[in-house]
């Protein structure tokens, strides 16, 4: 395995085959791509459900025997795409200038505009797998996990992906 650790999720009922794809989707990522790691990119690749990719991501961040995710808030301006922000507690709690478009963006349009993404907090050891995965010759990019997507989710493991309810008191 490129992250032994990872095992650590069979006791939270993960299948072995969960487990695996996980395993060589982290570890076959790209160096300059694994400080913006991207749930629903994990999906896509390998053709997981969507919400048991985000628990799968949760119990990576959370699960105090796993801890090989960190989560991270990017805040990035709704006229322009430009990223404005990048925090790890909590996202940005009040409005903000672009420096790209120079719009100053008001608080009311942050949670739309929020993008959940994930840090991997150590490198993969050197291993060669020795399952094969099926590969699609397209290659699709999947858009980013927005906070208001993960908070309607009745999923208490998905819900806790978004910042603390005191944030959005204080928008």
């Amino acid at each position: 395995m490129f992250y032994p650790k990872l095992k650590n999720l069979k006791k939270e009922r993960i299948p072995d085959y969960s487990i695996d794809k996980l395993d060589w989707w982290l570890g076959t990522r790209r160096q300059n791509t694994r400080k913006f790691v991207n749930p629903l990119q994990f999906s896509l690749d390998c053709n997981i459900d969507i919400n048991h990719a985000l628990k799968l991501f949760s119990y990576c961040t959370f699960g105090q025997e796993v801890k090989l995710l960190r989560k991270k808030y990017v805040t990035l301006c709704p006229i322009c795409e430009h990223r404005i922000a990048t925090n790890y507690q909590e996202p940005v709690k009040k409005g903000i200038r672009c420096n790209n478009c120079e719009t100053d963006i008001p608080n009311e349009y942050f949670v739309d505009h929020i993008s959940i993404f994930f840090e991997l907090l150590e490198s993969p050891r050197d291993y060669i797998p020795d399952i094969e995965l099926e590969s699609e010759s397209i290659i699709k990019k999947a858009p980013s996990l927005r906070v208001s997507e993960v908070m309607g989710n009745t999923d208490e493991d998905i819900r806790r992906l978004c910042p603390p309810k005191k944030f959005f008191d204080m928008l």
